[in-house]
């Protein structure tokens, strides 16, 4: 990004992904060389996290889960990421394909999908914070809220991880930032309106 006289624009651009499923990037590794993903290469319904170099394009798939997995964020030293999955509740976001259909369906059938399992919540859609290391290995669940747990941030000291729920079954209702302090495990809360 390039800020100067002419203005704020981006500079150097160039592709790194040649296909047409859905890429969402969430950050760099610590030494620049890769970024971290989410993508629905393996079907419908279930995006998993990547680390994609930047130089060769090789895509390193850290999950492999029928769920949604999303939303992932490197710790400051770089040993660990935090994310959202569903996998953690069976019923939401499965896998509905083996892959075969081609990448561009993705975007006919991703928003409907989330849409209905998120206001039909006996199938519905709930995601848990979760971690593993930075290599996909140890994975283990943080938040056991029954609600939708999204984006996340790490503390710039990594103690800390601040993230937003709502819940589930009042997808209108309030959601809450909510703050996971590693050191005593407390959850911290705090409550805002839903815009």
């Amino acid at each position: 990004v390039v800020d100067d006289a002419r203005g704020l624009r981006l500079e150097n651009v160039r592709r790194v992904t040649h296909d047409t499923s859905w890429w969402e990037t969430h950050g760099f590794s610590l030494d620049g060389r890769a970024v971290i993903t989410t993508n629905t290469r393996a079907g419908w319904q279930s995006a998993d996290i990547y680390a994609v170099d930047l130089e060769t394009g090789v895509k390193t798939r850290l999950t492999d889960h029928p769920a949604w997995d999303e939303h992932a964020h490197l710790s400051p030293e770089g040993r660990s990421l935090s994310w959202i999955s569903a996998r953690w509740r069976p019923a939401g976001m499965q896998r509905l394909t083996d892959g075969s259909l081609s990448p561009v369906q993705d975007w006919f059938w991703i928003a409907p999908a989330i849409l209905f399992s998120f206001f039909n919540p006996p199938a519905g859609f709930s995601t848990e914070l979760t971690l593993m290391d930075a290599d996909g290995s140890h994975l283990r669940r943080l938040t056991s809220d029954d609600a939708v747990v999204a984006d996340n941030e790490w503390s710039p000291d990594g103690r800390q991880i601040v993230y937003r729920t709502t819940p589930n079954r009042s997808p209108r209702g309030p959601s809450s930032i909510r703050l996971l302090t590693f050191d005593d495990c407390h959850l911290s809360n705090w409550t805002v309106a839903a815009p």
